[in-house]
């Protein structure tokens, strides 16, 4: 009868949040995370973050929402039939080697030209696998979460946020990527190794993590040696792009070719490097804080939870991957666009640092460590949240999606502190 009477009640809270959000998508957010173990809590992130792309604010010109604004009007003024856009996918002259993002587009375009209308799209397929991914954590972070590890969580939601429709092939393949790997780690379900897989439909240097994914199956290797290898991935600072560029040349087929030519160019990777110099110093070492604060954990874990994490045969296998795929990704870190995999690799470190914080043994030097690792966290989230700034727009905070679908108030929140 005790819970018959808690079902009927968890139901009733559970139509309440989805009827306030039609009213105010924000306050309905606020609620959700409130009361994170309501069923119906991850969801309504979900619906947020297409509320979000509903009211989209594309800041600039020169950003890729942008262009995907364009390509949408363009498409949708003229006559290519799906047939003719399916012959273009993985055609050299084309260069089409991302295929969910121009079938998405194309479906759009037959209905309007609203890049509104595009980004609600876009919204519900990123923001399901990272409601998803940050429930997945939730749901194994035992009955309540730790005021310790609020700030790690917190870091986690920030590293690859909503606002990053703007990069809507790589990110979306980054959740989708993680979503299917910890299945695996986990659970052990071949399907979460397909999942990881499709990644590479959203974006084909996804071929990279996939990779290293089917690497760690094969070789089982100790975490012993992964630790190492982690370690002395730092040391590890130069990569000669023509040879890197030779090798992927033989390996890939044509059509990934001008993609890799692309990504291993010397005169982008300078201007990469000197675009970064020019940037100020707070903007310039954000990330860096993130990755020497996961740096610290992840070395007190290994001298001082290891027993422990091997108990535990998901948060071991997590573990493993994590130094695995952070070091390949400090690695590779020198040629032009790989560095975002080390956002990516993050993910997986601010998980494992998460369950272990949560449910692991405490020592000394961890209670030393944590605010210092704090205070490099809280860094990263705010700059995060400060480009996040730039493409949210009032409007997902004041509106509604009734409101956002006949009125556009191209207006971001950044401006409010200008």
């Amino acid at each position: 009868m005790e819970n018959s009477s808690k079902d009927i009640v968890i139901k009733k809270n559970n139509r309440i949040f989805f009827l306030l959000f039609i009213i105010q998508p924000f306050l309905s957010l606020v609620l959700a995370i409130r009361h994170y173990r309501l069923s119906s809590s991850r969801n309504i992130v979900w619906i947020f973050v297409a509320f979000t792309g509903l009211t989209f604010v594309i800041s600039n010109s020169g950003i890729d929402a942008n262009r995907q604004r364009e390509t949408l009007v363009a498409i949708h003024n003229s006559e290519i039939t799906f047939s003719r856009l399916t012959d273009l996918l993985y055609d050299e002259d084309s260069g089409y080697v991302d295929i969910a993002q121009p079938i998405i587009i194309f479906l759009v375009s037959r209905v309007t030209d609203n890049y509104q209308v595009l980004f609600a799209i876009y919204g519900l397929i990123f923001g399901y696998f990272y409601s998803r991914n940050i429930w997945y954590l939730i749901d194994r972070s035992g009955s309540f979460i730790k005021k310790s590890s609020l700030l790690v969580i917190i870091t986690y939601v920030l590293i690859i946020g909503f606002w990053n429709l703007n990069g809507f092939r790589m990110y979306t393949a980054a959740h989708i990527f993680v979503f299917g790997t910890m299945q695996y780690l986990f659970e052990k379900r071949i399907r979460g190794v397909f999942i990881a897989a499709s990644s590479i439909l959203f974006h084909f240097s996804y071929i990279f993590p996939v990779t290293i994914l089917f690497l760690f199956i094969v070789i089982r290797t100790r975490v012993s040696i992964l630790f190492w290898f982690f370690i002395i991935s730092f040391f590890i600072s130069e990569l000669d792009l023509k040879i890197v560029r030779d090798t992927l040349i033989d390996i890939l087929p044509p059509i990934f070719h001008p993609k890799v030519v692309s990504y291993t160019n010397e005169g982008y990777a300078e201007s990469r490097l000197e675009m970064i110099n020019q940037m100020r110093w707070y903007a310039k070492f954000y990330e860096r804080a993130l990755i020497w604060s996961i740096t610290g954990f992840l070395i007190i874990f290994y001298f001082k939870a290891i027993q422990y994490i091997k108990r535990i045969p998901g948060l071991y296998a997590l573990y493993g991957f994590t130094l695995l795929f952070l070091g390949m990704a400090n690695i590779f870190s020198t040629i032009p666009s790989m560095s975002r995999f080390i956002l990516v690799a993050s993910l997986f470190a601010m998980a494992f640092i998460l369950l272990t914080l949560q449910n692991g043994p405490k020592s000394q030097v961890l209670r030393i460590y944590s605010p210092i690792a704090g205070a490099g966290f809280t860094y990263f989230s705010i700059m995060s949240l400060r480009i996040g700034f730039d493409m949210i727009g009032i409007m997902a905070l004041i509106g509604n999606p009734v409101f956002a679908l006949f009125y556009n108030i191209d207006f971001a929140l950044i401006q409010l502190f200008k």
